[in-house]
């Protein structure tokens, strides 16, 4: 079965700003309020690829705003939290890859990130806390630049730094995207070599490597960061909820015969669009 990796927001799902004159429909709400929208194509082209492919969302979303997508259940594999969590059918966390991140962590000397995370207590909302194999904390409003600057620069050889919605993660650099990319493929026999993704942050090049029909959209963070030769080997869409729609159709293939029969003709599509760009 041939694999579709994708990031969500920015990629499929978009914030109220994007918005002009689609079609769409609220797919994320937070406190009673819209948060997120998908055009109403967009989303039934989603789910007929979900009959046909094995879509991999990826996103440095914890499980609980991950949930906060209404069709989120609909994938069998998820990866969240930056490669930290690997979701089942949209619920049951995969264990295994848990165990394979304790074992890292427990080969690493913690004294250096505790020291700075000390350093870094003024930044932060109570204590850190050491979880089985990450550490967490909640930082201040408008101080999360600050805390990236002064952990990342010490960090970066054995550990990965995030912060998401004002919560800090620190976690062993082997818990990644790609390595959990490639730990699924191996666990599921995915075939990379068929595989399609779209990436919108400058981190989702390293799970980007290793797909074959590369996405990204003009503006991203991604996009930007890539060299002209590295562009080359990307199709490319503007970034907003229309296009979106537009890439999904295109990997999905003509309506009458649908994605099924014809992945092989759509990869030449992306290539014309490689040479367009």
């Amino acid at each position: 079965m041939v694999l579709f990796v994708t990031a969500l927001d920015n990629a499929i799902i978009f914030s109220k700003g994007f918005v002009k004159d689609e079609k769409v429909e609220a797919v994320e709400y937070k406190d009673n309020k819209e948060v997120s929208y998908i055009t109403k194509r967009a989303l039934s082209y989603l789910k007929d690829l979900n009959e046909y492919m094995t879509i991999i969302p990826i996103t440095s979303r914890s499980l609980e705003e991950y949930k906060q997508i209404t069709f989120h259940s609909m994938f069998e594999h998820a990866i969240l939290n930056n490669g930290l969590t690997i979701l089942y059918k949209g619920i049951v966390e995969d264990v295994n890859w848990q165990i394979l991140i304790k074992k890292e962590f427990d080969k690493m000397d913690l004294t250096d990130v505790e020291s700075l995370l000390h350093n870094c207590s003024p930044l932060l909302e109570g204590n850190f806390e050491l979880k089985d194999y990450y550490y967490y904390a909640k930082v201040k409003a408008h101080q999360e630049i600050m805390v990236l600057k002064l952990l990342k620069p010490f960090l970066h050889k054995d550990w990965n730094c995030f912060v998401q919605d004002n919560k800090l993660y620190i976690t062993p650099k082997f818990a990644s995207i790609d390595n959990a990319l490639i730990y699924l493929s191996g666990k599921y026999s995915l075939d990379l070599n068929t595989s399609f993704g779209v990436g919108v942050k400058v981190e989702d090049k390293k799970f980007m490597d290793l797909i074959t029909n590369k996405i990204s959209f003009n503006y991203s963070e991604l996009w930007e960061s890539l060299s002209g030769a590295e562009k080359y080997n990307y199709s490319v869409f503007t970034i907003g909820l229309s296009d979106s729609e537009r890439m999904l159709k295109m990997i999905k293939g003509p309506e009458n015969n649908g994605f099924k029969n014809n992945w092989k003709i759509n990869i030449w599509k992306i290539l014309a669009i490689k040479i367009e760009a």
